[in-house]
């Protein structure tokens, strides 16, 4: 094979601590002959997803000495085995298709309870709500009661109190006048 360049040699890391050519594999020719890191041979070949990668000599020459009688072989096993696959794969597909057939009808079912639960979980929370809102509602106005109530009766007992007062002032005022006169007349 003739040795062709590659671009300049690469100095980091991620190229001088693998085995392969420090070279990128994508910047060389395919076929393209150079010794790695490690000290062997090394090859660029072309991966199946159509990536230029570097290949130890064996996997290189292994790759190329295949026999064509080989896979002419493997061609009319595969043939073969693929006719079998297809008609496999035609019940298969009957079979899921009818399967989703039935996931589909299940899961709209699912889908309508799933909507009921929702509807009826928001009813009862709704509902949860709305009691919520009364009992909160009765217990201001409870609380509103109780507070009236307490200052009715504080009134009332400010007010029995101030009547209290006023009699016994009255009382006292009384008996005052009644010692007075009496000392008067003696």
């Amino acid at each position: 094979m003739p040795k062709l360049r590659c671009y300049d040699k690469q100095t980091t890391a991620k190229y001088l601590n693998r085995p392969s050519p420090p070279y990128p594999a994508a910047d060389c020719q395919l076929g393209h002959e150079e010794t790695g890191n490690d000290g062997n041979t090394w090859y660029i070949m072309k991966a199946k997803n159509g990536v230029k990668r570097w290949v130890n000599e064996a996997t290189f020459w292994g790759y190329n000495k295949r026999n064509r009688n080989q896979s002419s072989r493997k061609s009319v096993k595969s043939r073969r085995k693929s006719v079998k696959s297809r008609r496999k794969s035609r019940k298969s597909r009957r079979k899921s298709r009818k399967s989703r057939r039935k996931s589909r009808r299940k899961s709209r079912k699912s889908r309508r309870k799933s909507r009921k639960s929702r509807r009826k979980s928001r009813k009862s929370r709704r509902k949860s709500r709305k009691s919520r809102r009364k009992s909160r509602k009765s217990r201001r106005k409870s609380r509103r009661k109780s507070r009236r109530k307490s200052r009715k009766s504080r009134r009332k007992s400010r007010r029995k109190s101030r009547k209290s007062r006023r009699k016994s002032r009255r009382k006292s005022r009384r008996k005052s006048r009644k010692s007075k006169r009496r000392k008067s007349r003696k």
